[in-house]
């Protein structure tokens, strides 16, 4: 119950990269990378309080020879017959490939932001059933002229942005067929009134599996 290892399996040494039976005797906060050792010795006091049952922690563990690698460890209780002791029995999943996939992500969504929000083009996501605006950029809310309260959670249409009806078919015509329209030259009416004409390119995409459109637009 003070976390020295008393046996495991091949997979668990392959994954902290011991041999087998260099683990025994091991303490498990030896190899638990210390930013993690709080939250692994609450898990672990509730689990024995029994509070819970069970306890999943995400975290990291240091290999021998000074790697890490991240782990996914759900423990629970159990009484070992041959020691005679209660004690904690973990099961291991090895998560560095997910990790690496999140880490990943969250880049390719940090890039994301920057050019959705440093772009000198007009940005817009709507939805797709009823083309209610989901987010825009500061370079819109520049050129139409709107504040975001404004715009966010109301359509285009109610807003009456575009000038001429027959262009805003030709853009859903476009995605219905295509899920894509590129350079369509429209008029735009700013909240003012004042039209500009625009060049806009949409794709269809989804958002938490909600069907909406990015459009970008240049002013021309």
């Amino acid at each position: 119950m003070e976390g020295m290892f008393l046996r495991c399996n091949n997979r668990f040494a392959e994954i902290i990269v011991y041999s087998r039976d260099e683990v025994p005797g091991l303490d498990i906060w030896e190899i638990t990378a210390p930013e993690h050792i709080l939250e692994s010795k609450s898990a672990c006091r509730r689990v024995k309080e029994r509070v819970f049952d069970y306890a999943f922690i995400e975290k990291r563990y240091i290999c021998q020879g000074g790697t890490s690698v991240w782990v996914r460890t759900t423990t629970c209780l159990q009484c070992d017959s041959e020691k005679d002791v209660e004690c904690f029995t973990d099961f291991v999943e090895d998560i560095s490939a997910l990790k690496i996939a999140e880490g990943a992500l969250r880049l390719s969504e940090e890039r994301y932001r920057t050019a959705f929000h440093t772009s000198i083009d007009a940005i817009n996501i709507n939805r797709l059933s009823d083309g209610v605006f989901i987010d825009v950029n500061l370079a819109f809310l520049n050129i139409m002229g709107f504040n975001r309260d404004e715009i966010i959670g109301r359509s285009s249409m109610g807003l009456n942005i575009w000038v001429n009806e027959a262009d805003r078919m030709r853009l859903v015509d476009e995605l219905s067929q295509k899920a894509v329209c590129l350079d369509l030259e429209a008029a735009f009416r700013r909240k003012k009134g004042e039209l500009i004409w625009g060049l806009m390119s949409a794709s269809i995409i989804e958002l938490d599996d909600v069907p909406c459109i990015l459009s970008v637009t240049r002013d021309i």
